[in-house]
């Protein structure tokens, strides 16, 4: 039997380029979904903050409770920390608001959903997809994640400690830290659930997500005369342009009607 899961993404307000593709996000999980969309914004009420109210987003302001600690970095360091950490937060969150959910799905908000994804996924902690390698289990992508609230909740003071101690660290983000600390103990979904377009175009794929180049990285590249400027990126984009390409249309239809 179905239910309504509750779908959380997190960004701060320093990218207006990720405020777009949030609202591509926002826009086909309301078209392709079932899916009850909330928000944790790091940003002050605002023109953003409004657009996702009108489409019934639930938005929630908050800042990261380290912050503190994540200002001891550098400047690129914070801003896209200040972001990207807020999901480790969405247990507490959930606990403050009285939510009763033990399974949430969150995602980055770099994706578009193509279809419903399921709702009956369980896990003890987290599950999650492979990031590059789609064979390789040993690492998780955490652009899509499904949490259970519950145990994240009991386990978090030791993984913000965990976090607090390498935040100022060259080790990755947010996706980094959960690898570390939650090693061998995440479980898998399926890959269709985190599709990336480098894989190849598929009729299968749940939630695509745009891991590695973006929607406008993707536009510029194919308008360069020299794209291979681009390093990793371009080569993520010339395992399949095809692919880049249909996936691209599909998202320009989405973000011309925001």
């Amino acid at each position: 039997m179905r239910y309504f899961m509750k779908w959380f993404m997190c960004i701060n307000d320093s990218s207006q380029n990720h405020k777009d593709m949030s609202k591509v996000a926002v826009l086909s999980a309301l078209k392709n979904t079932t899916l009850e969309p909330h928000l944790v914004y790091d940003g002050f009420r605002d023109e953003y903050s409004e657009w996702m109210l009108s489409k019934d987003v639930k938005v929630f302001h908050k800042t990261l409770t380290y912050y503190e600690e994540l200002r001891r970095c550098n400047k690129e360091r914070r801003s896209i920390g200040s972001g990207a950490f807020l999901r480790t937060e969405i247990p507490l969150l959930a606990k403050s608001l009285g939510f009763n959910d033990k399974y949430i799905l969150y995602t980055d908000c770099d994706v578009m959903f193509l279809k419903d994804p399921p709702t009956d996924i369980k896990t003890e902690y987290f599950a999650c997809g492979p990031e590059f390698d789609r064979e390789n289990k040993t690492h998780c992508n955490t652009g899509v994640m499904y949490m259970n609230l519950h145990s994240l909740y009991y386990t978090y003071d030791n993984f913000k400690k965990h976090i607090v101690e390498r935040i100022d660290k060259e080790v990755g983000f947010d996706q980094a830290m959960y690898n570390e600390f939650y090693r061998f103990m995440w479980d898998s979904i399926p890959i269709e659930l985190n599709w990336k377009p480098y894989w190849g175009y598929s009729e299968d794929a749940i939630i695509v997500h745009w891991h590695g180049p973006k929607p406008m990285h993707v536009s510029i590249m194919k308008s360069m005369s020299n794209p291979e400027s681009y390093g990793c990126l371009y080569d993520l984009w010339q395992r399949d342009i095809e692919s880049y390409d249909k996936y691209l249309k599909i998202w320009e239809e989405f973000i011309c009607s925001v």
